[in-house]
């Protein structure tokens, strides 16, 4: 249990860098999908141009080439995201789409580069004075400022000067991040990996290298896919919705595998049959050659494989199915406020993105507060199951909000009649909201928090990759495919189908109970020592 936690430069560094992180991402994921929708395209198309985001599912395959100099990457990145999002401005949606679209994946991986690198640095710099946890919040919170940026201030922004100007305001923030970034000390700290060297002992250069070739090829394969996917968006001609079903009914699945269950399996073969198939005395350089990427490839996966047995996966499992119930639905709420229930763009962004944050930074505070008093457990099957409340409440919304009309009236019984009238047409929207980001955010705190717990200090940048990656392929793939679901059988049918996720991540909540201790305090111990 944390006692007295203080602000501290690196709490306030943790949360401007939240605040970076998130600030492309709450763009390019949700209000990029308003502009899309301002532009007259259907849900479908929307949902193709979503897997521009996949992106964020891939950092995993370059992971383990940050991991030094944090700071560096963390700023080139944000120069780089300053440069797209003038590109995007210059651009016309409707008259060069492909190459939109590639511009946008482009800004897609700069972003999650520079989140791989934050992922990391959140986890190294974690101390007494701030531990994990509170660095966590307080990354969240920046993160809860860059909604109203990118969100609310985005949608407002765009009624008055257009959203090729939102884009040429963002590319300024990224690079006045990117400079602070440079100069901050606190941001700058030195990586001292000295350390950090693993220590394997007894395991031979032969069985490293075998593993080592069996996962860098896995990765191969999942790059190759990746690099044709960016080749079939970019492209304009061909049926591209086709492409997209094909790569996330397929291509997806591979490279969740090849990134995620083939090292794991690489590290065991190597243990296995490196010493029979490989008899080979190397230099000392080409040791530490082999060692080198050995630790930056192979060794996150065994450190987690050894750690959790065969539940390692049962935990890819729930990692994969925890934010399904609501992330895989969560881009297209804006065109839904506006196609389908008719509010204009002013009144969503004051509700879902100004007024929303409110809500959604309770939901943090909450679910951090869940995280430390409660046995991870129990934190873990609230927060599954408390995204059910949200979809059902939107379910309500889309079939013409019975329920929330039916609570907003009561509570307006006593206002003037010209107050209630407004408050009725905009009552059941504000409540909606306020339930989804209670829910989601307190879920989303105790999921982020419970994955910084499971990562060894070691391995920081590639096993926060790892989860991440993991987490965020998923969702792309299934939200990908939710546009189409959306126009055949509407918004209220397919919020029932991403119900059942919850119930699955519920389930596997339980199946990983062994996996942690069910004393709060010496649960937290373990986390800080990395010994978990």
């Amino acid at each position: 249990m944390i006692s007295n936690p203080r602000l501290t430069a690196k709490t306030v560094a943790a949360g401007i860098l939240g605040f970076a992180s998130a600030l492309p991402f709450v763009f390019l994921t949700g209000s990029l999908a308003a502009w899309y929708s301002e532009l007259g395209m259907s849900m479908t198309t929307i949902g193709l141009l979503s897997s521009i985001t996949l992106a964020y599912g891939f950092k995993l395959l370059w992971s383990p080439l940050v991991r030094r100099a944090l700071h560096r990457w963390m700023a080139l990145c944000q120069f780089g995201l300053a440069l797209a999002f003038v590109a995007l401005a210059k651009i016309d949606p409707l008259g060069a789409l492909s190459q939109f679209a590639l511009i946008g994946f482009i800004a897609a991986l700069l972003s999650a580069t520079h989140d791989t690198a934050f992922e990391a640095w959140r986890i190294r710099v974690a101390d007494a004075e701030a531990p994990v946890e509170v660095i966590m919040t307080a990354s969240q919170i920046g993160a809860r400022v860059a909604v109203l940026v990118a969100g609310a201030g985005a949608l407002w922004f765009s009624t008055l000067v257009g959203w090729a100007f939102v884009a040429l305001a963002l590319a300024g923030i990224f690079a006045l991040v990117g400079a602070l970034i440079l100069i901050w000390p606190v941001v700058r700290m030195e990586d001292d990996l000295s350390h950090l060297r693993p220590t394997l002992g007894g395991q031979r250069v032969g069985q490293q290298l075998i593993a080592l070739i069996c996962a860098i090829a896995g990765l191969a394969i999942a790059m190759w896919q990746v690099v044709g996917f960016i080749a079939q968006i970019s492209a304009a001609s061909g049926d591209q919705q086709s492409q997209v079903d094909a790569f996330t009914r397929f291509n997806g699945p591979l490279i969740i595998a090849m990134v995620t269950i083939v090292p794991i399996l690489a590290s065991r073969l190597g243990k296995s049959a490196g010493g029979y198939i490989i008899r080979w005395t190397p230099t000392a350089q080409q040791a530490r050659l082999v060692e080198e990427l050995y630790e930056a490839v192979v060794a996150p996966f065994e450190e987690l494989a050894d750690r959790f047995g065969v539940r390692i996966f049962v935990l890819l499992l729930f990692v994969s199915f925890y934010t399904l119930t609501w992330f895989s639905w969560a881009g297209f709420t804006l065109p839904f406020y506006m196609r389908e229930l008719g509010f204009t763009k002013a009144e969503v962004a004051l509700a879902a993105r100004l007024y929303g944050s409110l809500p959604t930074a309770l939901g943090i505070l909450l679910g951090g507060l869940a995280l430390v008093t409660l046995p991870r457990r129990w934190a873990l099957l609230i927060g599954a199951l408390l995204p059910l409340i949200a979809n059902g409440v939107y379910i309500d919304l889309a079939k013409g909000g019975t329920g929330l009309s039916w609570v907003v009236n009561f509570a307006s019984n006593n206002l003037p009649s010209q107050s209630a009238d407004d408050v009725q047409r905009l009552g059941p929207l504000y409540l909606a909201i306020t339930l989804k980001n209670l829910c989601s955010g307190a879920a989303s705190a105790i999921f982020v928090g419970f994955l910084a717990s499971l990562v060894n200090r070691r391995y920081a940048t590639a096993q926060c990759a790892i989860f991440s990656s993991l987490s965020f392929v998923i969702g792309a793939i299934v939200s990908a495919m939710t546009g189409s679901l959306i126009d055949e059988v509407g918004f209220a049918r397919m919020l029932e189908y991403a119900s059942g996720c919850a119930i699955v991540a519920a389930i596997l909540s339980f199946a990983l109970t062994g996996a942690f201790k069910s004393d709060v305090q010496e649960s937290r111990t373990h986390t800080r020592n990395q010994d978990y």
